[in-house]
């Protein structure tokens, strides 16, 4: 049986009143979107401090927690979350610099804790 790109509703028992493309598929406009926040996210990571960078992408994409980034660069635990705080402060100036509206800025969001 064929699934809409959600999951939700099984192709074969649409019922064509309620449902709209959009629950099928996702619009091109929203494709671009999501393309325009990774692009301005990866413009601001360029932005920011090596180390910096290298603390958040570890943090949040790999994910480790911050004992395990202090082993991997050899580093105290305390300096780790001292760079992923600064480290967001930095990348969150840097995305509201970047940024060409107000709603794409709000698209993206920094976490504040570690």
């Amino acid at each position: 049986m064929i699934r809409s790109s959600a999951g939700n509703w099984p192709i074969g028992h649409l019922d064509f009143e309620v449902t709209a493309m959009r629950d099928l598929v996702a619009a091109p406009s929203s494709i671009f979107a999501q393309k325009a926040e990774q692009r301005l996210l990866l413009e601001g990571l360029r932005r920011i401090p090596l180390d910096h960078q290298i603390v958040l992408e570890l943090y949040f994409w790999e994910p480790l927690r911050a004992r395990d980034i202090a082993d991997i660069l050899e580093i105290p635990v305390g300096t780790v979350r001292t760079r992923i705080r600064r480290a967001k402060e930095l990348l969150e100036r840097a995305i509201e610099e970047l940024a060409d509206s107000r709603e794409q800025l709000e698209s993206i969001t920094v976490p504040v804790a570690p």
